[in-house]
């Protein structure tokens, strides 16, 4: 009898271990980064220089930051501030320098090239912004 027993309790345990690639449902495994979602309400970008180097100090009511490269987006796509020595880098190229304003729903134009997938880039900050909207600019349309 208790032969039996090892063997119903060694079958019914097989079943948890063995897992067919099938019907795993494996999602794509993407790579590690930090994201922080902001509140609705305008968000601030200030350029600073600190004793670590340039560095961005983004602000949103009571939350605050300080990154020197973030990638802001709506979850699906994001693109790139970055602080340098000559200012704040915007996700159109240019370089601006002191602070600018994000206004809620706000709508940020890059070329398409500039955009970048939400989370595909490791180990890198990633700012979730409710309302804001992301625009690749047609080239022929210039």
């Amino acid at each position: 009898m208790k032969a039996l027993h090892r063997w119903i309790v060694a079958l019914a345990f097989s079943g948890l271990y063995v897992v067919h690639p099938a019907s795993s449902g494996a999602q794509e495994r993407l790579p590690a980064v930090v994201e922080i979602d902001f509140p609705v309400g305008d968000i601030h970008f200030r350029h600073d220089e600190t004793l670590r180097g340039m560095m961005l100090t983004i602000s949103s009511g009571p939350i605050s930051m300080r990154v020197r490269r973030v990638y802001v987006g709506d979850g699906k796509l994001a693109v790139k501030y970055e602080a340098s020595q000559f200012g704040m880098i915007t996700p159109n190229g240019t370089t601006k320098r002191g602070a600018i304003t994000v206004a809620n729903g706000a709508r940020i134009q890059t070329d398409a090239e500039r955009l970048a997938r939400w989370g595909s880039i490791a180990n890198e900050v990633y700012l979730l912004v409710p309302n804001i909207k992301l625009i690749a600019i047609d080239e022929e349309t210039e």
